[in-house]
Order: C-alpha cells, then structure tokens, then sequence
C-alpha cells in the first residue's frame, strides 16, 4: 500500500456540526474481538496516524515527558507507538491476545509499556490516575453509560481524554470512480450509508456524551491524509471491518470480486483519503 500521506491542516468543528453515519453488523461481531482473529492483516492494511495528531493532544493535555497514558483498545499497536515515542508511559489494555502480541513485537523497543489483557469496562485501574486517556477506533465498542463515567473516573482532576478514529473515503476526488463503488455497496449492502465526505461523521456523538458526563473544553479536530491502494490492498484492508467480516460468504465473495473490478477497470488502484477525527475534553 503506497502510504505518501499528504497532510492537510487541521479543521475545528463546532458541537452543533454533529452527523450520524449508522450501520448495522450482527451482534455476534458488535465486539472488538472480532480483529483477533485477522490481527497481522490489521496490522498490515489499517492506516495508522498522523505525527500532527499525536503533537495535537499532547499541546492540547500539555503532556509533561513521562506522562501517565491509559490506551483503550490498543490493538497491534497503531496509536501506541507515537504514544511512547512521545515519551509517555502507557498502560495499554488489549483483550485480544493475537492483537497483544503483534503490539509488544512492534513496540519491543520500548520499556515504558504495560501491556493488560483486559477490556476497558473491567479494568480496576491499577496504575491510574492518568493523565491523559486514549483510544484509536475503538471507544464506540463501550457502552456510553459505561465508558465515560469510568474516563473521568481514572483521570486525575485536569486530566484529559483523547478519542480518535480514522474514517476512510474510496475515490473521494474521482466522482466517477466513487458513485461505481457506492453502485457496488449499494447492491450488496443496501442498508449501509455511504461515508460523510464532508462535516462528521457518526463517531460525533462523542461530543455531546462528553458534555452530558460533566468534561469540559470539549475540542474538535481533524486532519485528512491520503494514501492509494490497489485492488488487493482495499480488499485486504475491507476484510479488517467488523461489519464486512460480518457478510455471510455467499454476499461477501461477489461483492468483494467486483469491488474489484471496479478498482482494476479504473486503472487498477484507488485513492483513499483516511480523515482522522480527534475528540478532546478535559476532566473538570
């Protein structure tokens, strides 16, 4: 996957710009656990994020070097190697147990890593408080009663919580090419929505749940990046989604065959652009 990032500036949205993008998986795949299964082509064909991000939420927690970091979710590592490049000490918690080794082979390099095989709603939150909270495409996995109590409830009072996702748009220049590949997900999916090109996407919702759970300083920002990818890739990348691992193979098949042929007719690679929404607040 060829991954020359061209880095825009960050936007700030404001809390009323907030825009759902629901979908649908079966419940036995409404768990995270779901990518234990496919953890080193996670690893290989999930974006990761940008350096501006990472720079982003330690002005915005004003990070001291060493800074106490709770990771949610940490997966095989994607969010958790600028975290201790950044000089942080982090806890990470990774139910997954193929998801946990590849996170410990990627950040071998790094002491200041303790690694938990635990899910978020049962963590006892030994080592906290924390100064900052983390979680890269994960934190929709938690129940929202659940999950932003137990933030503020492991924070130290200032401390701040940083919630991100990558939310990734096929052929968002090319009209052309996107309209064949919403035709496609439009025949084989027809209840799922196309992704927000612009404004926010569903994960928005994260900001009012922060103001109904008492944070403050609640910030918005994103930074767009764009990387191509061939057939293959995009496929590979697309058997990482919870709700494509979902699709019974006699829906997943074809549809992933003339996803592809719509990839290959047009040249044979796609370009994506991988928008990254941070969520900011801080403990009051």
């Amino acid at each position: 996957m060829s991954r020359h990032f061209a880095l825009l500036p960050p936007e700030t949205f404001k809390l009323s710009e907030e825009k759902e993008n629901l979908f649908m998986i079966d419940s036995e795949h409404r768990d995270g656990l779901c990518f234990n299964s496919v953890a080193e082509n996670y690893d290989r064909y999930r974006p990761g994020y940008s350096e501006a991000l990472f720079h982003e939420i330690a002005a915005y927690a004003e990070l001291p070097r060493g800074a106490n970091v709770l990771e949610v979710g940490c997966g095989t590592g994607k969010a958790t190697l600028p975290l201790l490049k950044l000089g942080c000490s982090v806890t990470a918690l990774e139910p997954g147990d193929e998801l946990a080794s590849v996170a410990r082979r990627n950040c071998a390099a790094f002491r200041e890593l303790r690694l938990l095989p635990v899910r978020f709603e049962e963590y006892d939150g030994e080592g906290g408080p924390f100064d900052l909270i983390c979680s890269a495409t994960a934190f929709h996995w938690i129940p929202e009663e659940t999950g932003y109590p137990k933030l503020s409830a492991l924070l130290k009072t200032g401390g701040c919580a940083a919630l991100f996702w990558n939310i990734r748009i096929p052929a968002s220049g090319d009209p052309v090419l996107f309209e064949r590949i919403q035709r496609v997900y439009r025949k084989y999916r027809p209840g799922s929505r196309p992704p927000e090109t612009e404004g926010l996407s569903r994960y928005s919702s994260c900001l009012k749940a922060f103001a109904r759970h008492g944070f403050q300083r609640i910030q918005t920002r994103v930074f767009r990046e764009n990387f191509t990818a061939s057939a293959e890739e995009y496929l590979g990348h697309l058997n990482t989604c919870s709700d494509h691992l979902a699709l019974p193979p006699s829906i997943r098949l074809p549809f992933e065959r003339e996803l592809a042929e719509v990839i290959n007719d047009s040249g044979g690679n796609v370009c994506v652009e991988n928008r990254q929404e941070l969520y900011l607040a801080e403990r009051g």
